[in-house]
């Protein structure tokens, strides 16, 4: 019989799944996201997008839900709020998309004795855009966004007090003194 030698990428496995059957609860720290400058990527919704950020090495995409509001969604409800989510969609795009925000991604962080998670994996942060508004307060602001801080969701009619035509794709033609509500 031959000598047994393991590859690099075997120790480094065997290694890994030691420090693993170590782990215990209390032992093992969660994810803390330490950048605060990121590009947008994507709009998906009003409230939900994806940013491009400097983290652990390199630069990644990560999905965000934006804190304290909530947008009527693209799919399900009625025409009317299907219209709505469409409206919040372009003027987020308008305000963000492409663009370098400020982002404080509040994941683990305690608020009011509870600590903040997202249900479905995304980071949830407040968003400031390069005029240094807060993307949330524009959209409520706006009539695209309820206010929202987790469980059970409103239901009230959106009404935007802004016109935005949701049939548009051409989003560099507006100028966001246009589109900005005084507060």
């Amino acid at each position: 019989m031959g000598l047994c030698v393991s590859s690099p990428e075997e120790q480094v496995r065997r290694a890994r799944l030691q420090g693993l059957d170590a782990l215990t609860y209390a032992n093992t720290d969660e994810i803390t996201y330490n950048f605060t400058d990121a590009k947008v990527l994507r709009v998906y919704d009003g409230d939900s997008l994806t940013i491009g950020a400097y983290y652990d090495g390199g630069f990644k995409k990560f999905n965000v839900r934006i804190f304290g509001i909530d947008c009527d969604e693209i799919k399900g409800g009625n025409a009317i709020t299907r219209e709505n989510a469409q409206r919040a969609k372009k003027y987020v795009e308008r305000l963000v998309l492409g663009k370098i925000v400020k982002i404080e991604v509040l994941n683990n962080k305690i608020l009011d004795g509870k600590k903040l998670r997202e249900k479905f994996g995304r980071l949830l942060a407040k968003i400031t855009t390069p005029e240094g508004h807060d993307l949330g307060d524009e959209l409520f602001i706006a009539g695209l966004a309820r206010r929202y801080y987790g469980g059970k969701k409103e239901t009230t009619l959106l009404v935007p007090k802004i016109d935005i035509s949701i049939h548009s794709d051409d989003n560099n033609k507006y100028n966001h003194s246009d589109l900005t509500i005084e507060y």
